[in-house]
């Protein structure tokens, strides 16, 4: 468990998995973490000791509200 490894907080702030490609300048779409996975993994995140989970590049307030969800859902199964 990273809890065990420090004493900080420890954080996690992904981005959407999305690729620059920088000869077209666009930016392509994420092929394998979308909404669905952020549920999925935001309780593991959680239960390695993240206090804080966020998101970075290309995410957006759905991506939160479904790490808020999974989070949620894996403290009320706790």
């Amino acid at each position: 468990m990273l809890f065990q490894l420090t004493t900080k907080a420890i954080v996690v702030y992904p981005n959407s998995g999305a690729i620059w490609d920088g000869r077209a300048k666009k930016w392509l779409p994420s092929m394998c973490f979308g909404d669905e996975e952020f549920e999925l993994f935001a309780p593991r995140w959680r239960n390695q000791g993240a206090k804080v989970i966020g998101g970075c590049c290309r995410t957006t307030p759905s991506t939160i509200r479904a790490s808020i969800k999974g989070s949620e859902r894996n403290i009320l199964a706790s």
